[in-house]
């Protein structure tokens, strides 16, 4: 019976290590949210947003996510801990310490983090190709018009500095 658990308790910890070697080394972010903070972020979010990991955890998502786009995914979040259904993959800007305004992709789950409500993110930089969308509708060269002016600085911030 010791052997059994033995076996069991060594293929857990492969297990388990093989999960970390995987979060820690995937191109894509990967962060847990709960109570609209930052609770664990491996090193390719933490280096998207501009930080190290160790300083992520702990922020409000005020401080990461555009202002613009904050009162949608504080809603988006606080509907999904309530168990609602509410979409699971979306775009989003968050601002870098530096001032710089980057589009992500994120695709997220409701989880538990030790023990309580949270939400597990999965985020993708989707700057460039937003970049290339963009330059590509002002030069028009998908034989398109261009954008209208209005759009080159809406309010929402969402200008060729934004992208």
């Amino acid at each position: 019976m010791d052997a059994v658990r033995l076996d069991v308790s060594a293929a857990a910890a492969e297990t388990e290590q093989v999960y970390r070697t995987l979060v820690e080394h995937v191109n894509d972010g990967i962060a847990v949210v709960q109570d609209a903070r930052f609770v664990f972020a491996n090193p390719s979010v933490a280096a998207l947003g501009g930080r190290r990991a160790e300083d992520l955890v702990g922020l409000h998502i005020a401080d990461v996510f555009h202002p613009a786009d904050l009162p949608s995914a504080l809603a988006r979040y606080e509907a999904r801990i309530r168990g609602e259904a509410v979409e699971d993959r979306y775009d989003i800007r968050i601002c870098r310490p530096d001032g710089e305004i980057r589009w992500v992709g994120i695709s997220v789950v409701a989880t538990q983090w030790q023990g309580r409500p949270a939400s597990l993110l999965v985020v993708t930089d989707i700057t460039a190709p937003r970049r290339r969308r963009w330059h590509s509708g002002i030069s028009g060269t998908r034989g398109k018009r261009a954008l209208p002016l209005r759009l080159l600085a809406s309010p929402a911030g969402d200008s060729a500095a934004a992208l």
